[in-house]
């Protein structure tokens, strides 16, 4: 299974919530593969009051991520989801991202991501 990880489902990790344990175990002993939009990545790291210590602890952790990077599938996917759904473009490049690798995205953000129809989404939030 292909998790795509949302830039707020990494944040609540790291300040602890435990909704995100059984995912985060699954990374752990290989049961589930983690991935990144390199926009996520981007957002973690760009925070402007970020320490040194925060943004170790954030490349530590990203170390357990595949990246994915820009390519022109996921761009003409992005233009299509931004046109469609009128979503902001690095939640646009980072659903796209998750529909071209055929990820489940692990998101809180059900408002914004739920109008994109053809996205699998997990919001460990909810039972």
């Amino acid at each position: 299974m292909l998790y795509f990880f949302d830039t707020n489902s990494i944040i609540y990790f790291l300040q602890g919530y435990t909704e995100l344990d059984t995912i985060f175990e699954n990374i752990k002993h290989g049961k589930t593969t983690p991935l990144l939009s390199l926009i996520t990545k981007i957002e973690l790291l760009s925070f402007p009051d970020l320490t040194a210590k925060e943004e170790m602890q954030i490349r530590k952790l990203l170390n357990n991520f595949e990246i994915v990077s820009l390519n022109d599938e996921i761009v003409e996917e992005t233009i299509k989801i931004r046109k469609q759904f009128h979503l902001k473009t690095p939640d646009a490049i980072i659903a796209a991202s998750c529909i071209i690798n055929k990820g489940i995205l692990v998101t809180r953000d059900q408002k914004g991501f739920g109008k994109v129809k053809n996205l699998k989404f997990l919001n460990p939030f909810t039972k």
